[in-house]
């Protein structure tokens, strides 16, 4: 900006041909700004997009880590039934000790 103001300072001490010469400096400055301008505006974006895939990347680890333990717990689970299955059948199966124990003989 205080490129501009000394710029439109000295154009006015100047002749016709080197305010038009002024004035092209001015508009490849103005230009330059404007490239920059979209140049970081283009950065941000694909910050922005980055910082999107990060997060859904967290995401899908917090979500592949909770898969994880639920299909753990689901095995234990299984297992769980399974065990259980078995002392009932170790319960009968003493039951059936006991029982023949008390029958009279004979």
């Amino acid at each position: 900006m205080h490129d501009l103001l000394h710029h439109e300072r000295r154009a006015q001490a100047l002749d016709a041909g080197q305010r038009r010469q002024l004035v092209v400096v001015q508009a490849l400055e103005r230009r330059q700004v404007a490239d920059r301008v979209a140049a970081l505006e283009g950065y941000a974006g694909e910050v922005r997009e980055a910082d999107a895939a990060y997060r859904d990347w967290r995401q899908a680890m917090a979500l592949a880590e909770v898969s994880r333990e639920h299909l753990d717990m689901l095995a234990r689970t299984a297992a769980d039934e399974h065990g259980i299955a078995e002392i009932q059948a170790m319960a009968q199966q003493a039951r059936a000790v006991r029982e023949a124990f008390r029958e009279p003989p004979g």
